[in-house]
């Protein structure tokens, strides 16, 4: 049996989407663009999100198949609902951004953000924004600060609006900390303008 009809079988026992997108790759692959377009159809109903450039990609390659015959009110069709799947690939990335951003995993929300933002998505670079300061706020929480600065500081150069008080936070308290321990001379260094 080929590998498509073990993903067939595999997906007629458990649904596995995975089994979806690889069966969709493999027609795709042999140029049956159609038939991996209704494959990758099914795995985007079944919540797969990461199948949405292969849609577009058979459609494209449908609308370029159909251009070069000749038939061109068809090709058309096809070009146009590849530009619909755009807007449904930059939604998906700020999409998956957002279910990141929600297990607090924001270094791979910001991976997702920042594609988002690249495709066009209008809300991206605010969440990749947050994401930034969000991350800093991790090594806060640690008391530690000098990487918390780090990440204040790329969130400030990007634009962020608060970071530039987080970073005066973060110097203030590590100050503090050292005039807490004792060690005055440490902490002046934090305290006195240079």
């Amino acid at each position: 049996m080929t590998a498509i009809g073990w993903f067939t079988k595999a997906d007629a026992t458990d649904k596995c989407v995975d089994c979806l997108a690889q069966i969709g790759k493999s027609y795709m692959a042999n140029d049956e663009f159609e038939t991996a377009l209704l494959w990758f159809t099914q795995g985007l109903e079944e919540g797969d999100e990461t199948v949405a450039e292969h849609i577009v990609q058979c459609q494209l390659s449908l609308a370029d198949e159909l251009f070069i015959n000749g038939e061109f009110m068809s090709a058309i069709r096809w070009y146009e609902k590849a530009g619909n799947a755009q807007t449904q690939i930059v939604e998906s990335y700020y999409s998956m951004g957002q279910t990141y951003l929600d297990e607090q995993d924001f270094q791979s929300a910001m991976d997702w953000f920042a594609k988002a933002d690249t495709a066009g998505h209008p809300e991206a670079k605010g969440a990749f924004l947050d994401c930034l300061y969000k991350e800093a706020t991790v090594y806060v929480a640690d008391k530690n600060y000098s990487e918390a600065i780090e990440w204040f500081t790329r969130a400030d150069e990007a634009g962020h609006p608060d970071a530039k008080v987080a970073i005066a936070d973060c110097i203030f308290n590590q100050g503090t900390d050292c005039f807490d321990a004792g060690n005055f001379e440490a902490a002046m260094d934090f305290f006195t303008p240079t």
